[in-house]
């Protein structure tokens, strides 16, 4: 899968999640079917940094519970750049997992895209 389909609502909760916790990096998780998200669930980043996360491991495993007990797949996983860049980092290369969509949010100018 290279690409997903998801709602402005869907985008629009990412957004508000990550400018909420800006300046540091905010993260969750896409769950859906083929490549259309039907739920964006919020994660905290246990690394309360501006450069890096690292998902909360209770709060990620209870977010895998509930993507199976809504027969969803994880089908994408997000994080914010909140000063950039607006492409992938080396860390983000080397600490990919899952082989689902990545979704990097960052600042342009006053606000995330």
């Amino acid at each position: 899968m290279q690409s997903l389909t998801l709602t402005k609502e869907q985008l629009q909760k990412m957004i508000a999640h990550v400018d909420s916790l800006s300046p540091l990096e905010a993260c969750g998780l896409l769950a859906g079917q083929d490549s259309k998200v039907e739920a964006v669930l919020a994660v905290t980043n246990q690394a309360q940094s501006p450069t890096r996360y690292v998902m909360d491991p209770i709060e990620q495993l209870n977010a895998f519970e509930q993507i199976e007990s809504s027969g969803l797949d994880l089908i994408g996983i997000f994080h914010s750049h909140p000063t950039g860049p607006e492409t992938v980092s080396p860390t983000d290369i080397a600490q990919a997992a899952y082989a689902v969509v990545y979704v990097i949010l960052a600042r342009v100018g006053r606000r995330f895209s």
